[in-house]
């Protein structure tokens, strides 16, 4: 089942994403702050991450 992050989300992960596109694989430590600030899980920044270098 998909649930969709909200835009505030998005932002906030795009936002890191740009400003490390040379090497877009934050740390446990990094994703674990992004998952706090975006308000979502751990799970679903590492999976985010993971579909936006793919795509």
């Amino acid at each position: 089942r998909r649930r969709f992050l909200s835009p505030e989300s998005v932002r906030i992960l795009s936002d890191w994403y740009t400003e490390h596109e040379d090497h877009p694989y934050p740390s446990d430590q990094i994703v674990e702050r992004l998952a706090n600030r975006a308000n979502i899980s751990v799970f679903q920044v590492k999976k985010w991450m993971a579909n936006k270098r793919v795509r």
